[in-house]
């Protein structure tokens, strides 16, 4: 009974050590379609685009928004949004110091 509970264990470590290598290739896979249309792409619009829509596919979301710090509007502004309202495009986030 002993050595089957040790193959158990042994069986269900080997598939969660599987789970996590395919996961890991799947991510870096999708890195590499990134770089390579990266690579490829010299327009700083569509590069912010292909950059805000993969993050979030490779993070696991839907949406995906790149922030800038703008001194003019003292906090984060959006530059890039993703599949976020457009409302979402003015908005600034600002850093609270308290």
């Amino acid at each position: 009974m002993t050595a089957f509970a040790d193959q158990a264990a042994l069986d269900l470590e080997k598939a969660r050590l599987l789970n996590e290598a395919e996961a890991r290739e799947r991510q870096a896979t999708q890195l590499y379609q990134v770089t390579t249309q990266l690579a490829s792409n010299h327009d700083l619009n569509s590069v912010l685009d292909l950059i805000a829509e993969q993050a979030a596919g490779i993070l696991g979301g839907t949406s995906g928004m790149l922030l800038q710090f703008d001194l003019s509007k003292g906090g984060l502004a959006a530059i890039n949004i993703f599949n976020i309202v457009p409302e979402l495009q003015d908005t600034v986030f600002t850093l609270d110091r308290g």
